[in-house]
This record gives structure tokens, C-alpha cells and sequence, in this order.
């Protein structure tokens, strides 16, 4: 039966685990299941297979997969059994599991470098396979960010950053794309920048002269404009009357 199949693995890889940590290795975060159908037919009644590995707190994975027969379901029912309140992680394929999307640093800089660039960029995207430039394309009207690695090849910014969350390498040559490559093709602004310039305060009223208050009411008032108009007129006259 395939419930006792993948029991007997679970338990395995429990006790491989229990070895581990009781000898200072990480604990536990999450199982890494893989389920592989017998075939492609949906009515197929054979349930296919399932590879198990651990993923640790620390970031890495067990030594090795362990296989069983069982379906998907099958599998997490015994997983509820054996890891209580374990977390499940499910690839469709095993090399998904050992994929690793780009730090949140490395797409500030791309992001960065995308905003901050002038002119289009002549090609298509390797992703969506469409232009870079999105005012050349019939129908088009916004003109899209565009993003190139340090390696140079030049991409949609939303296409580059849906395949960046699984994958830290250049879609087309396969070069890692590194936080120091990111900042040499950045130049060296991108690592000191310079700092902010705290803005100029207006020089406040001395103390000996001070300021008359006025509502506002009174500025703009129609007795205001006409005290405003005659003053001039008031000092001359008086001005007159003293010679």
C-alpha cells in the first residue's frame, strides 16, 4: 500500500533528521516533496512516485531524496502524520527545488538602473520575445522600463523580474548576475551617493522688532486697502504743516 510505503520513507528521513539535530545541525523548516505521475493521462489509475527532502532553517537541503510511491495527496497525508505542523513545499520538478531567486538588493539596483535610464533600447525581450521598445510596436503607446545585466543583455523590467524570483543567472547566457557586478555596471554612484542637502531656513523676526499680528480678515480688506492708498498722502501733509 502506498501510504505505508511512504510512511516507511518519512520515517527515515525522521530519524535521519533527529540525528542531525541532536548533534547541532539546524532544525527543521519545511519538506520538499516532488510528485512524478506514472504518465501524462489523467486517467491513469497508477499513482506514480514522490521525492522527499528536508530543507533546514539555515538554508540548506538534505544530503539526499528519498523516493516512495504515492500521490501527491497521499504524501501530505503522511506528512500530517509523521512532521505535525511542518510546512510543505511542492516543484513540479527536483531541480526547482535547488532554484534561488534574486536578493532584495540586487533588484533595488536593476530597478534603479531601469528608472534611470534615457533613449530605447534596439531588440526584443528574450523573455516575452516581443520589443523593448514598446512605442515600435503597433498599437503601442506607453514606452516600457527596460532593464540590462551587467552581462548586456537587455530585457522587459516586469518580465526580468517574474523569472528573477526564481533564478539569480541571465536568461540567455546563464551568467550569475552578483550585487558587485550590479554596482560596477552601476558606476560608482550607485555605491556613494551623495548626501542630502537639508534645506535653507528662512531667517526668523528679531526679538526687538517685533512683527504686528493681523487676522485675516483685516488683510485685504477693502478698509486696509483704503488706510494703505491715503497713508502716503497722510505723511506728506503733516510733513507740510512742521516746515
Amino acid at each position: 500500500m502506498c501510504l505505508r510505503c511512504l510512511g516507511r520513507a518519512l520515517k527515515y528521513v525522521k530519524s535521519v533528521e533527529w540525528a542531525v539535530t541532536s548533534t547541532g545541525g539546524a532544525a527543521i523548516a519545511a519538506l520538499q516533496v516532488v510528485h512524478h505521475k506514472h504518465c501524462p493521462d489523467p486517467n491513469c489509475e497508477n499513482e506514480g512516485h514522490c521525492h522527499i527532502r528536508v530543507r533546514r532553517v539555515d538554508g540548506t537541503s538534505g544530503a539526499e531524496w528519498v523516493r516512495a510511491n504515492g500521490t501527491l495527496d497521499q504524501c501530505r497525508e503522511s506528512i500530517g502524520r509523521c512532521f505535525k505542523g511542518v510546512p510543505i513545499d511542492v516543484f513540479d520538478e527536483i531541480f526547482e527545488a535547488d532554484e534561488r531567486g534574486l536578493s532584495r538588493e540586487c533588484l533595488d539596483l536593476v530597478e534603479a538602473a531601469a528608472a534611470a535610464r534615457h533613449g530605447a533600447v534596439v531588440g526584443e525581450c528574450a523573455i516575452c520575445m516581443e520589443d523593448l521598445d514598446g512605442m515600435q510596436v503597433v498599437g503601442g503607446f506607453a514606452k516600457l522600463r527596460v532593464s540590462v545585466l551587467p552581462c548586456g543583455h537587455a530585457f522587459h523590467l516586469s518580465c526580468y523580474k517574474q523569472w528573477a524570483r526564481k533564478h539569480t543567472t541571465c536568461p540567455v547566457c546563464r551568467s550569475e548576475v552578483t550585487l558587485e557586478a550590479l554596482r560596477a555596471a552601476a558606476g560608482p554612484e550607485a555605491s556613494s551617493a551623495p548626501p542630502a542637502k537639508m534645506p535653507a531656513l528662512a531667517p526668523e523676526p528679531s526679538a526687538a522688532t517685533p512683527q504686528p499680528k493681523r487676522s485675516r480678515f483685516w488683510r485685504g480688506s477693502r478698509l486696509s486697502t483704503m488706510l494703505s492708498s491715503s497713508l502716503p498722502r497722510i505723511r506728506t501733509t503733516r510733513r507740510h504743516a512742521r516746515q
